[in-house]
């Protein structure tokens, strides 16, 4: 069990990041060809008004997915910023995570980065839809 463990902090940064985020990739392709899939046979079927259906729909799932994608970095983000807190009140023992955009870890800023943009990301197509 400890062995398992252990892998997070011996292999390199783009294999753990190929490794966490295909899976990520491959959701969201299958959530894309399902949407136009169930398009096709449903507009072969049933006609053009359930169409309109899928398309109202469509929005609405992408900004569930959109949510919870940024319920996910906050929360990783928040973990961070907790687990930091309890090392420096001794709470937890030192296991060498940084503490968010203060610390001077480089694949943490990277990444922090990187989340960063997609929560930015998100909150600006979000507000062009809304607002025009």
């Amino acid at each position: 069990m400890e062995q398992d463990k252990a892998f997070l902090g011996k292999e390199p940064i783009g294999k753990l990041l190929l490794r966490y985020s295909l899976p990520a990739i491959a959701a969201m392709v299958v959530f894309s060809l399902y949407n136009i899939i169930d398009s096709i046979f449903i507009g072969h079927g049933v006609g053009p008004l359930a169409i309109s259906g899928l398309a109202i729909t469509f929005p609405v799932m992408n900004l569930t997915f959109a949510l919870v994608l940024l319920v996910g970095i906050g929360g990783a983000f928040m973990a961070q910023i907790f687990v930091n807190v309890g090392m420096n009140l001794r709470l937890l023992p030192v296991i060498g995570v940084t503490l968010p955009f203060y610390s001077a870890g480089g694949s943490s800023v990277l990444m922090l980065y990187i989340c960063v943009g997609l929560v930015l990301s998100v909150y600006m197509h979000n507000t062009k839809k809304l607002f025009g």
